[in-house]
């Protein structure tokens, strides 16, 4: 595992092999959670890792997330 620290608005870029890039930025930290902002292609998919098989959330492009994570 590559460990990297990031203060906010610094991001870290993945290049796939296929040539799709993936920017995560930190967008806010607090005490015990930080806020990341991932720009991806819509065929891209994002899931959190908790959710481990359960029921997928959907994630837009637009609007993020319903705002309770």
């Amino acid at each position: 595992m590559l460990v990297l620290s990031r203060k906010v608005d610094q991001s870290v870029v993945l290049t796939c092999p296929d040539g799709t890039v993936i920017d995560v930025m930190v967008t806010r930290i607090e005490p015990h959670k930080v806020r990341l902002g991932v720009t991806a292609p819509a065929d891209v998919s994002i899931v959190r890792r908790e959710l481990d098989g359960r029921e997928l959330r959907v994630v837009s492009q637009e609007g993020g997330t319903d705002g309770n994570d």
